[in-house]
Order: structure tokens, then sequence, then C-alpha cells
């Protein structure tokens, strides 16, 4: 048994909770909740939840239309990390600020087949967690926050995301890479066509290098970013939701475990990585 938030009616203002009730279902296994919200503005708000597998909460993003028109978003139950505990609260609520804002919910219903475009995406977040195999290894995997998005002061915003996916981040540093330094860390690269582009960008302004540590953790970070070229890229990934382009996609994540040995060596000491 566990437990959704039905909300129906209610105008959700910035920084404000709607009222809700709880829908009580048996099984999760083959559920998906449907909402159905209207918005007079585009706007992007938070699919919320918690569980008593872990402390605070998780949430998605979903893009509203603004188009006034009702429009049902579905999310997959069944392959929304970490959903691993028995009680479960689901609710909604507004991400960054707008001043001019009308969000209504018309319901939020659970059922065995899914309504709406997917929010969650098998190709993005891989499958239903009660098919996952148990006891996946703990990893750690090197994460690269790139110019285009700390420029646009999208850290916070970025490692929410892997975060509230059940990644943690164990090291972290913010620093301006030299020319000489880029070229070594993409030497793999370095008889491609698009090596020299690639140094001159990574070297435009300050990165963020980090190490994030999780179950499958190489795997779920690339799914949480995405496909490398944000035209290709699932709804509701990194890459999709903050990249410029196909150069400035926002973030770098190692492809491998090998290699994400080898990156987190290149940019941290043994000592620098707490767990």
């Amino acid at each position: 048994m566990f437990k959704l938030i039905y909300i129906q009616d209610t105008p959700i203002p910035n920084n404000d909770s709607p009222k809700n009730k709880p829908l009580n279902i048996d099984s999760r296994d083959n559920a998906w909740a449907t909402l159905r919200i209207v918005s007079e503005t585009p706007h992007t708000i938070l699919f919320r939840w918690a569980c008593d597998a872990f402390e605070g909460l998780r949430s998605i993003p979903i893009e509203l239309k603004g188009d006034e028109v009702v429009h049902s978003y579905t999310i997959d139950l069944g392959r929304i990390p970490e959903w691993a505990g028995t009680v479960m609260a689901i609710g909604i609520s507004p991400s960054g600020s707008s001043k001019t804002q009308t969000i209504r919910v018309e319901s939020l219903a659970v059922s065995d087949v899914p309504v709406g475009p997917p929010v969650y995406n098998p190709a993005t977040f891989g499958p239903r967690n009660h098919e996952r195999t148990p006891g996946m290894a703990v990893e750690r995997t090197l994460s690269i926050i790139k110019p285009d998005a700390t420029r646009r002061n999208l850290t916070g915003r970025i490692n929410a995301r892997f975060e509230e996916s059940g990644l943690r981040i164990v090291a972290q540093k913010r620093l301006k890479l030299t020319r000489e330094r880029a070229e070594d860390f993409y030497a793999v690269h370095r008889e491609r066509p698009f090596f020299n582009d690639l140094c001159a960008f990574m070297v435009s302004g300050p990165v963020v290098v980090q190490v994030l540590e999780g179950d499958d953790a190489v795997a779920r970070n690339r799914q949480i970013m995405g496909a490398t070229d944000p035209a290709e890229a699932v709804a509701g990934t990194i890459r999709k939701h903050f990249a410029e382009s196909l150069e400035a996609n926002s973030v770098h994540g190692s492809d491998s475990v090998e290699n994400a040995a080898a990156e987190i060596a290149f940019f941290f000491e043994d000592s620098e990585i707490v767990g």
C-alpha cells in the first residue's frame, strides 16, 4: 500500500503548497500517475514525491505549454528512481518565478495504463524499478558542469537533478581549465575535427568538476544528462532542458566505469573524495 496526493481545482501561487487529500492504491507495479493541468503562461512545475526509502523530496520538471488548454502528463511510477518504500506522497509545486502565473490542477489520478505524454521515458530512465536487478554496484563517475551552464548560473539546478535521482556529490571543484589541461583531458579526441573547438569552448569559462556516487552511477548519470545532441535528448533530461547546442551541452559524464576512474584521477586526489 502506498499513498498518492489528489489535487483538484487548486490555484498554485509561487512558494505555496496546494491543499490535497490522500488517494490510496494497492500496487505500484503497473501504476501511472496522470496529472491534468492547465496554465495561462508557459511555466515549469516540479512533480514532487516523498518515500520512506530516502530522506527529503525528489522532483522532476514538467514543462507547461501555457496555452490555457488542459493537458495530461503521465509519470510512470515504476520507473521513478528510488521508489522502494511502502508509503509515498506526491504533490506539485512551482519551479522558478513568474510575474504572471495561473496553474490549475484538474486532477491527479492513478491507473494501470499510461495516459498522455510520458514525463519519465524508459529510454531515459531504464527499466521499471521492480524489474531492476537487486544489489546494483555502488559506483563513482566524473561529472563536469560546462562553461555554458556556469555562465548561466545553473550549477545548483543541475546538481539538484543528480541528487534528486539518488546520486551523491562526494567531491567538487570550481576551476578554470588551461588549454593544456583541456587538451590532455580530451586527448582521446585529438584527431577528431571538433577537437580544437571543443577545447576552446572548455577553456572559455569556469567549469565545475565533481564526483558522483551511487548505484550504477555511470549509467544513471548518463541517463539523467540525456543524449549528447540536445535535439535528440529526451524530455526531462539535463541537456534537453538546459543545453544551448551540441557543443555547449552543459554537462559531461564518464561513459564507462574504467574511464570514470581515469577521469576522476585526472582532477582529484583520493584524499579529496569524501564519501
